[in-house]
């Protein structure tokens, strides 16, 4: 699976492509946001299965962000990984669009659980909703 890594914490990218790559065969690429997704990136996320945002590191509108990635690529899984524990504060992550949303300290066996459930067509959430 094509599997791309959206933010600027370069920690994320290793933890979580190890991760990945470790347990599914994921190779995972790395893509910095400055606030808009450039055409080399858009073209490589065009065929995404699965994208993950660390929403920490972005200046940005979550929700609108999550609706430009599934203009570029409908099919793809989005994993939305933030800070926040509120549930009105994450709903919207999924209202967007988001197929999962982890918190960004989220445990080895949570990313795990949410891979295969979006992989399965589920939805998942750390945060109960």
């Amino acid at each position: 699976m094509k599997t791309f890594i959206i933010g600027n914490n370069i920690a994320t990218k290793h933890l979580i492509g190890d991760l990945l790559f470790e347990e599914f065969g994921f190779t995972t690429e790395y893509l910095p946001y400055n606030n808009q997704l450039n055409t080399p990136a858009v073209r490589l996320i065009e065929n995404a299965d699965i994208v993950i945002v660390d929403f920490t590191t972005t200046k940005t509108n979550s929700r609108l962000l999550i609706m430009e990635l599934r203009k570029i690529s409908p099919k793809a899984k989005i994993i939305a990984m933030h800070y926040y524990l509120e549930k009105e504060f994450v709903i919207p992550f999924i209202q967007a669009g988001a197929s999962a949303y982890l918190l960004i300290n989220t445990s080895r066996g949570e990313l795990l659980n949410a891979v295969n459930a979006i992989i399965a067509g589920n939805t998942y959430s750390t945060v109960l909703l």
